[in-house]
């Protein structure tokens, strides 16, 4: 019965870790990466002019932001052969713990 009791209590444990670092990559999110997020859970990709768009801003600070993103391992190109007009989806490590 010990040996139940010390099974069940290490699966809490390890939901509750599991449920923290999920919580932790939603916490490093901005506001202005919360709304990609959204739109890319809604349409399934963003483009730079999207963005732009979106916040009012120029095409050239909607792609500094998105150099951003994919260093920071927020953001991929969807296909690597487009050249202009480029779409962008989230990282496998965002959309494991986004959904």
């Amino acid at each position: 019965m010990a040996n139940t009791f010390e099974a069940v209590g290490n699966r809490v444990k390890e939901i509750y870790k599991n449920s923290q670092e999920e919580m932790n990559i939603i916490d490093t999110l901005d506001k202005r990466e919360r709304w990609v997020v959204n739109y890319i859970i809604t349409n399934n990709k963003i483009k730079a002019k999207d963005i732009a768009n979106h916040f009012k801003i120029n095409l050239d600070t909607a792609n500094n932001w998105i150099k951003k993103w994919t260093q920071k391992d927020f953001l991929k190109r969807l296909d690597d052969k487009q050249i202009r007009n480029v779409d962008y989806i989230l990282t496998d490590k965002y959309v494991k713990n986004l959904k």
